[in-house]
């Protein structure tokens, strides 16, 4: 059960946080587009290279064509970047969104399941919630709540982002 419990403004630590995700996930997109032309661009070169010395099979076929190769290549990089840029905007919109309405959600969640991850030596809830399923806790707060207890969980209010429990 979710039971919305208040609308509060964001505290400074949990906007920064968001801006800093905003950053990383860019970074991401551009380091992506970065690989690409390091790839696309090398491969592109060798292309025309070998089309401009290998000589038509026939004295039909039409003649390897350098300007309408290079055209094609800046059009599909072009629509890479395109694409890339139209990604970055799309996914950072709704975290643009948080930071300009300044608002966080807190629930009241059930706890659905507890569980030790010895890996790490973390502990976490697992929440009938369906954008947070996992929050990590204390380990005082690990023993303190038991299964079907209700916890207070603080979430962005337009793209769900988790801030913190209490």
């Amino acid at each position: 059960m979710v039971d919305v419990i208040s609308e509060e403004p964001m505290i400074e630590e949990e906007r920064a946080y968001i801006r800093s995700f905003i950053t990383k996930h860019n970074k991401g997109y551009f380091k992506f587009f970065g690989l690409v032309i390091l790839v696309f661009i090398p491969m592109a070169v060798i292309i025309g290279v070998v089309g401009t010395l290998s000589p038509p099979e026939t004295p039909l076929d039409k003649p390897f064509d350098v300007k309408e190769y290079i055209i094609i290549a800046l059009l599909v990089l072009m629509l890479i970047l395109g694409l890339t840029v139209f990604g970055a905007k799309r996914f950072s919109s709704v975290y643009k969104k948080d930071l300009r309405n300044n608002i966080k959600i807190i629930l009241a969640i059930d706890i659905k399941d507890k569980q030790y991850v010895s890996l790490n030596n973390t502990y976490h809830f697992q929440l009938y919630y369906k954008y947070v399923k996992s929050i990590e806790v204390s380990q005082e707060d690990y023993y303190l709540f038991e299964i079907g207890d209700l916890i207070h969980v603080e979430i962005a209010k337009y793209s769900k982002t988790y801030l913190s429990y209490f």
